[in-house]
């Protein structure tokens, strides 16, 4: 438990020494931080622009699709505050010869990446989708009990989980290709990457997309199968229990693969010479 609380004290100051210096160009910081909350606001937009000309999408109304949006968005930018930078650049990183440093570094090389860079950007999503989860909740129609809420709980730290797994097995595949910002797009964009197909109810897509998201690249249980649940919207998924416990399960599975993954590329990592 200290060495959890040196951790977090650690990274506090990281944060503290990197915003300090985002300070000297405040016009520039405040102007990031304030588009990126018009950008988020477009995504939002374009929802309620879909709902103008339909009532509902397969079953899902306007207050339940941005419960499912809002869901997904906020478990993405605790996880992409985290990890998206580290990660995403961490191909530079081996291409300038500035990885080698970690090695010798008193912390391991993944938390000391984590603790240097980490993604601001995030932080204008992260209070959007929780403003949106927290006014969408009524009028959902779940009802608001221990079981409830205790199950929303356990559902965004797993999808948190799932999100953060998927960004270090992409910071893994640049010790084989360098240069995974391509990859990471593909999975993560929020413009064409894979991640924004659980945007909106899994039922919408065909029967390949479904196992793609579910089997394969399992976004679909950040989101989509714990909202559902909650909702009922469902009856396979609502009556069957082994559906409550999946998503902690595919947590723990990605969370063992990402580590495999990542020590096996640091097993792999040579040093550019640089």
């Amino acid at each position: 438990m200290s060495k959890v609380i040196r951790y977090i004290s650690l990274y506090w100051q990281f944060i503290v020494v990197y915003m300090k210096s985002k300070m000297q160009y405040r016009i520039g910081f405040f102007a990031e931080i304030l588009a990126n909350f018009v950008l988020v606001g477009v995504y939002y937009a374009g929802i309620v622009i879909i709902f103008t000309n339909f009532k509902e999408i397969n079953g899902w109304n306007l207050s339940q699709i941005l419960f499912l949006f809002s869901f997904n968005w906020l478990c993405y930018s605790v996880s992409g505050f985290l990890l998206w930078a580290p990660m995403l650049n961490l191909g530079d990183t081996i291409q300038a010869g500035e990885f080698d440093s970690y090695l010798i570094r008193p912390l391991n090389p993944l938390t000391y990446l984590v603790f240097r860079q980490f993604q601001y950007t995030f932080i204008p999503r992260l209070i959007v989708a929780l403003v949106f989860i927290v006014s969408s909740f009524k009028s959902t129609g779940i009802e608001i009990t221990v079981q409830t809420v205790s199950l929303m709980v356990i559902y965004l730290i797993t999808g948190i989980l799932i999100h953060s797994c998927i960004l270090v097995c992409i910071g893994a595949v640049s010790f084989v290709i360098i240069q995974n910002r391509q990859v990471g797009e593909l999975l993560t964009s929020s413009d064409y990457g894979l991640r924004t197909f659980t945007d909106y109810p899994l039922s919408i897509y065909n029967k390949f997309v479904r196992f793609l998201l579910t089997c394969l690249i399992p976004y679909a249980f950040v989101n989509y199968y714990p909202v559902a649940m909650l909702l009922g919207k469902n009856k396979e998924i609502s009556t069957n229990s082994m559906f409550y416990v999946l998503p902690v399960l595919i947590a723990v599975i990605l969370f063992i693969i990402a580590k495999i993954a990542w020590n096996a590329g640091l097993r792999k990592y040579e040093s550019t010479g640089n």
